[in-house]
């Protein structure tokens, strides 16, 4: 829920309309939510306000704040047991910074300092979702050698950072829950292909996990994550840095990340260019530049891992991985996890939905095989039905969880707690599932995926509803997300308009979403470029 506020100095000030709100929180900052993370997250909800609070702005206390208007708004006649997310727009108050979010707890605030730029809200989100900041380690001699010091806000590719709107980096997916497949744990010598990182498909690589070693502090495992960030989707902004002050292509090269298993706090850009012409005019570190380029290698002091990005094309990078020849250790780390849904995630209450599980062993070669165990927490009267599965390391296996709600289980969306656990190193991996339970008068919308084939790069009109599945005399609303690599409109009949821009190649994917009011359903089309004729001709496949 949004709530927007001003204070008994100023009442006649409106922080922001109702309108701008919605479109800020529920369009744009919900876009980045949904494709960070792949269709498993999304915001919906209602704006309220504006209210005037019986309280200073000259005062610093974004709790008093929560408070005072969740009071006015539930007298205002909302019902605010109905959401677990509050966001406070508010007029400048007395704090000196543009918001501060909860700490992963529900329900959550996020109040937003008189800044309503995406960033913030994104940012402020991410501290509701358990995130912590995305930070630089500054070293004067080297990428990690010399005297160092961790800028707090100091990642300039990640929203966590600060800087700009940005995908959350690796690491802060994983602590999501979002790193699925994509990401490929390095164990052995090798060159390893990397595709850019925006695009996430699950079927390929687009992450690599490199182990350093155990932290001497804290006594976990310590990773390198690298990937190849490009100016797509909302990391556009890349597009600007480049060929000013000293740089070149700054998407050219590889961005190389360190971090320590269980410490979310521990999230550090590594600067890959530590002799730039930058540096030794101004005497400080690039942080708008820091990749490594082509060509370039690093090689950590500590493990002798040694890291070279042997070429790159705009949409693949080629990086060569060497070990010290001492790397004989059992390097444990958490699975991969992913959930999918076999058919559906809605049933009426007591039938029973099945979900494919997905799980990629991380460890180490020299780690022995393990067995995980999937474990969920179910509401009181709901069973589940799941096996444990043995994996060796490096293997992706799949199983089957299947889950009953109860016969007595209220209409609602229910999130379900899951994680996979193994006893021989102790790892475990956190993700949950969705379950909705529809009552019995509610006809159940359904959007269905649509494969699209074009034989040339050219406007196409899609016919997604073709295939869909509703009362044909339902008020469908359809909200639609923001393309990779081309642009797409809701058109007056229901189809949309996907226009393909110069960035794209072979193929783009986009989400959409159908309500009914009493139903949600969400859908992929992939658009697919083919050089020959047989194409359907834009069209989504008719019923």
């Amino acid at each position: 829920m949004v709530l927007i506020v001003n204070f008994q100095e100023n009442p006649q000030e409106i922080p922001i309309s109702n309108d701008q709100a919605h479109s800020l929180v529920f369009e744009t900052v919900n876009e980045f939510y949904s494709q960070a993370s792949q269709g498993r997250l999304w915001l919906t909800g209602e704006v309220a306000g504006t209210f005037t609070l019986p309280i200073s702005n000259q005062i610093c206390n974004d709790d008093t704040v929560a408070s005072e208007a969740n009071k006015m708004a539930q007298n205002a006649g909302f019902n605010l047991a109905d959401y677990d997310r509050f966001i406070y727009l508010t007029t400048k108050t007395a704090c000196s910074s543009e918001g501060s979010g909860s700490q992963g707890v529900t329900p959550s605030r996020a109040n937003i300092n008189g800044i309503f730029e995406p960033r913030v809200i994104a940012h402020e989100l991410g501290h509701n979702f358990g995130l912590q900041h995305s930070s630089a380690l500054d070293c004067q001699d080297g990428a990690m050698t010399g005297s160092c010091r961790v800028i707090e806000y100091g990642d300039s590719y990640d929203t966590m950072g600060n800087y700009e709107m940005g995908y959350f980096n690796a690491f802060q997916l994983e602590n999501l829950g979002w790193l699925g497949s994509q990401a490929q744990v390095v164990s052995v010598d090798g060159v390893y292909a990397i595709n850019e990182y925006e695009t996430l498909d699950s079927s390929q690589t687009s992450v690599l996990k490199i182990p350093r070693g155990v932290d001497p502090v804290t006594g976990k495992s310590q990773w390198f994550y690298i990937e190849y960030r490009q100016p797509i989707g909302f990391d556009d902004f890349l597009n600007e840095r480049s060929y000013k002050l000293y740089r070149q292509d700054v998407t050219e090269g590889i961005v190389v990340r360190l971090a320590t298993d269980d410490t979310p706090k521990s999230s550090r850009l590594l600067h890959m260019k530590p002799n730039s012409t930058f540096k030794q005019l101004f005497g400080n570190n690039d942080w708008e530049d820091p990749a490594l380029p082509i060509g370039g290698t690093f090689v950590d002091p500590t493990s002798g891992v040694s890291i070279t990005l042997e070429s790159a094309n705009g949409s693949s990078a080629q990086v060569s991985v060497l070990f010290d020849g001492n790397n004989t250790q059992c390097v444990a780390t958490a699975p991969q996890v992913s959930i999918t849904p076999v058919s559906n995630i809605a049933a009426q209450a007591g039938e029973t939905l099945e979900y494919q599980l997905r799980i990629t062993n991380q460890n180490s070669d020299n780690c022995e095989d393990v067995t995980y165990l999937p474990s969920l927490d179910v509401p009181s009267g709901w069973v589940y039905d799941a096996n444990s599965i043995s994996i060796a390391s490096g293997m992706t296996k799949d199983t089957n969880i299947a889950v009953t709600s109860s016969s007595s289980a209220h209409s609602d969306n229910y999130n379900i707690p899951v994680q996979v656990s193994e006893s021989k190193y102790n790892q475990v991996a956190q993700s949950s599932l969705s379950y909705n339970v529809e009552s019995s008068s509610e006809t159940k919308v359904q959007a269905i995926d649509d494969s699209i084939i074009i034989t040339e790069k050219v406007t196409t009109r899609i016919y997604q509803l073709n295939n869909d599945i509703f009362e044909n005399n339902s008020n469908l609303n359809i909200t639609i997300s923001k393309p990779n690599k081309g642009t797409a409109r809701l058109l007056s009949d229901g189809s949309i308009e996907y226009v393909p821009e110069n960035k794209f190649k072979n193929s783009d994917s986009f989400s959409y979403t159908i309500d009914d009011g009493n139903s949600t359903s969400t859908a992929i089309i992939n658009v697919s470029l083919q050089s020959s004729s047989g194409g359907n001709g834009g069209k989504g496949k008719q019923k």
